[in-house]
């Protein structure tokens, strides 16, 4: 489990130390200070800096390459979606975009490089390296270095738009990773979700997880991809949808949980979809299960509300289980500061702004 974080030099962190992390974390801030910029290095950071990753990246931000790019001059390099995930400009003369992730655990501190190169982005090519991982994947190039570190790609900029698009589909689950991205997971995700705990003594689990919205559910099923339910007295099931945001959100959330077993979870703007007395639940369900399933959960929210319900179920769990994170600007810097369980009891009792 993460128990501290660190990342230098990516997006709008020059050196952001997070301490003090917890099994559920909950990450706010004001606008554009980098809480959904916090979930991507940690994205990247646990599943080893790999291409793909990269790419998730550009599909949530919606960041895509547009054909026909060529730089005629160093400042031309900032239409590139490459060049984002650093502060810009770069160092004067300056083609290479670099920024680093340190984990800490219980044992010792993992360190992680990353390099985006655009010296030869004249010719539609970019290169990118990491130390953390053997990139066995091609993201539109062929590897030019041989047991080097950090291992060195050619990826060339697609010729058709609509194929970066496409390829650059975000993959919500990798290994025992999860990214619910602020939009939620897509049907297909559920889906594929559903399918790996279906007939299991899990499903249980997420049918217990949807019934503390809904004690009416008695079965879940997702019959022609959309997921319907059995509601008790019933005569027939219909759709989960007709009761409600909230109770599809939470039952993908649930979904994401269990899929994450001894991994990471993240969540873009948990709050989305929920009313306030769902709030209550929804943390409820996800203290139990991130405890059942071994799952270290990261989410960003902007609600007050999910605030003082992540603090009550955080001090109903007891210490050493939860924390929230805020991000804040600090003489032009983002910093983090960190409250604890008992702290933040206090707080939300006392009606103090921790957003």
């Amino acid at each position: 489990m993460i128990s501290s974080f660190r990342v230098s030099n990516y997006r709008q962190f020059e050196d952001l130390h997070v301490e003090g992390l917890r099994r559920l974390n909950l990450i706010v801030g004001e606008n554009a200070v980098g809480k959904s910029a916090l979930l991507e290095a940690i994205w990247l950071h646990v599943n080893d800096g790999t291409v793909d990753v990269l790419k998730d990246i550009l599909a949530m931000r919606g960041e895509t390459c547009k054909p026909g790019l060529y730089a005629e001059n160093p400042k031309d390099l900032a239409r590139s979606p490459l060049s984002t995930f650093t502060p810009w400009p770069p160092e004067q003369g300056s083609t290479d975009f670099e920024w680093r992730t340190w984990a800490g655990n219980e044992s010792e501190p993992r360190e992680s490089r990353y390099v985006v190169s655009l010296n030869e982005y004249a010719r539609g090519q970019a290169a990118y390296s990491t130390s953390s991982d053997d990139l066995n994947e091609i993201f539109y190039g062929k590897k030019i270095s041989e047991s080097k570190d950090p291992v060195l790609y050619w990826h060339l900029f697609p010729i058709n738009i609509a194929d970066f698009e496409k390829a650059s589909r975000l993959q919500s689950k990798r290994g025992n990773n999860v990214f619910v991205p602020a939009i939620g997971l897509d049907a297909d995700f559920v889906r594929d979700f559903w399918e790996k705990v279906a007939l299991t003594e899990v499903e249980d689990e997420v049918d217990r997880a949807v019934q503390l919205l809904e004690p009416a559910i008695q079965r879940i099923s997702l019959g022609s991809g959309n997921p319907v339910v059995k509601l008790k007295n019933a005569p027939a099931p219909i759709p989960m949808s007709r009761l409600g945001e909230g109770m599809t959100r939470l039952f993908a959330l649930a979904l994401a949980v269990v899929n994450a077993k001894g991994g990471v979870l993240l969540i873009d703007e948990i709050e989305t979809g929920m009313h306030r007395a769902t709030l209550d639940r929804m943390w409820r369900f996800l203290f139990t299960l991130a405890e059942r399933f071994n799952v270290q959960l990261f989410a960003t929210t902007h609600s007050w509300d999910c605030i003082s319900s992540f603090a009550a179920a955080a001090k109903a769990a007891g210490e050493d289980v939860a924390a929230l994170i805020r991000l804040e600007r600090k003489d032009g810097k983002v910093v983090a500061v960190t409250y604890d369980e008992q702290t933040l009891a206090t707080a939300t009792e006392q009606g103090i702004e921790v957003r």
